[in-house]
């Protein structure tokens, strides 16, 4: 499972390091707005497509972004 609240987390915080605005940083991934902002909240998880969409737009690698928090909690 993945842990919601951690990548809401997460995407804040690399929303925050490019200093963008929640408005600009959907319309840059080419998402809504009330969408992005599910996910930062963590009451959604994007769709995998959508997965590759941010993590592209951050510069991130998929695994990383969204499942991290697996190899956090294992050790």
């Amino acid at each position: 499972m993945i842990d919601r609240k951690r990548v809401g987390e997460r995407l804040i915080e690399l929303r925050d390091i490019d200093n963008r605005t929640l408005e600009s940083a959907a319309m840059m991934i080419g998402i809504h707005e009330n969408t992005l902002a599910s996910y930062e909240h963590g009451k959604r998880l994007p769709s995998p497509d959508r997965m590759v969409l941010i993590a592209d737009y951050y510069d991130q690698p998929v695994e990383e972004l969204f499942f991290s928090y697996r190899k956090e909690h294992k050790a």
